[in-house]
């Protein structure tokens, strides 16, 4: 996520660069300008969708929450055990050193 925070700084620094320093409403460099906004609207667009994928991500979490607390109360073992085999399915899956990697 910061790569993507420092690639939209950047394109808004390129397109800065590409405006005449007399009149900042006038670009000189039309061609990094275009590059830069391109880019800028690429990343924008990766950061909508990792916002919509995390948005699904916790809706999902609430959703193993709440049927995880259904188990609970009719059987805690059960829920349990429910709970364990989702962190072995996670820890196979998505080791920790992965997932830390990817920490939003």
């Amino acid at each position: 996520m910061q790569e993507l925070r420092d690639s939209i700084a950047l394109a808004k620094q390129l397109v800065d660069q590409a405006r005449d320093p007399a009149d900042p409403k006038r670009i000189r460099l039309i061609r990094q300008a275009l590059m830069a906004s391109e880019h800028l609207g690429k990343c924008l667009e990766r950061a909508g969708r990792l916002s919509w994928i995390a948005g699904d991500i916790n809706s999902f979490e609430r959703l193993i929450q709440s049927n995880l607390e259904e188990i609970q109360k009719e059987s805690p073992e059960v829920a349990r055990r429910v709970l364990r085999r989702l962190g072995e399915w996670l820890n196979t899956n998505y080791p920790i050193e992965e997932r830390r990697r990817h920490v939003v």
